[in-house]
């Protein structure tokens, strides 16, 4: 496996966010894990209104496709 840019993947350790970090696992691909702070409305920020309009988790940013 080549070595790249690690993948983020922003979340809560909620069951959603769960399974895609189990996913990125089995598939052993680099990845870290960007907390969203969703008790405090950071999902509602315009910088996370980029990555997901609809203000949910989890989001995946992968740097291997710009």
């Amino acid at each position: 496996m080549t070595e790249h840019t690690p993948i983020t993947l922003h979340g809560v350790m909620s069951p959603n966010v769960v399974k895609v970090a189990i996913m990125l696992e089995e598939l052993a691909l680099p990845y870290v894990l960007k907390h969203v702070a969703l008790f405090n409305g950071e999902q509602f920020t315009p910088e996370f209104r980029k990555l997901n309009p609809v203000g949910k988790v989890p989001v995946i940013e992968d740097p291997a496709l710009g």
